[in-house]
Parts: C-alpha cells; sequence; structure tokens
C-alpha cells in the first residue's frame, strides 16, 4: 500500500475517535512531566504509559481490522 494510504488513514481515525486522541496526548504529556520532574522514572514510566494507551488502542484496531474467515 502506499505511504499516502497510511496517512489518510492514521488522519481519519485519529479525527473519527477525537476523544481517544486528546486522551493519548495527556497520556504522554503527562509521562513526559513526571520524567522530567524525576528522571529516576524513566525506567518505569514509559512502560506504564504503553499498557495505559494500548487498552484505549487495541479495541479501536479491533474495529477496523478485516474479519478473518473460517
Amino acid at each position: 500500500m502506499p505511504v499516502g494510504w497510511f496517512i489518510k488513514l492514521s488522519l481519519y481515525l485519529t479525527f473519527r475517535h477525537i476523544g481517544v486522541s486528546l486522551l493519548l496526548l495527556l497520556i504522554f504529556a503527562a509521562s513526559y512531566l513526571l520524567i522530567l520532574w524525576q528522571p529516576m522514572l524513566v525506567v518505569i514510566v514509559p512502560g506504564a504509559a504503553n499498557v495505559i494507551i494500548s487498552k484505549f488502542v487495541d479495541p479501536i484496531l479491533d474495529q477496523h481490522m478485516p474479519k478473518k474467515e473460517g
């Protein structure tokens, strides 16, 4: 698939699920500020942020994945 298709799809998903997109932006910002405030958290915060983000993103991606037959 061409690169333009991926860009169009990512923009569609961003604006189609704007609430989740804003929540993910808030999680990224909070994790960035936590690491700036306490640099030792660089060991824990990225993993914890990714686990939280995956809880929100996985259901959205499941909606847009093609159904398997069989």
